[in-house]
């Protein structure tokens, strides 16, 4: 049991890590999550952009690859106001 409760808060940490907020060359205000896990997908960062912006975002760009053993996920966007 022990080992599920270390797991499922490592899957967590992986899929939460801080959100960086930069300004695009256009001048919009832009956020970049990483959602990097083995258990995670895309669908992860979508569930972050919903909640960052409190609804609808727009995705500027998505990364999806693998280094090593390890696969990185990580989604630009900007929140619709």
């Amino acid at each position: 049991m022990k080992y599920l409760v270390g797991l499922g808060l490592l899957v967590v940490a992986s899929c939460t890590a801080g959100p960086e907020k930069f300004t695009t060359p256009d001048g919009q205000q832009a956020v970049l999550v990483n959602c990097s896990g083995k258990f995670t997908s895309m669908t992860a960062c979508y569930a972050q952009a919903r909640e960052i912006c409190k609804g609808d975002y727009v995705s500027l760009k998505e990364n999806e690859y693998t280094r090593g053993f390890k696969s990185i996920r990580e989604m630009q966007f900007t929140c619709k106001n």
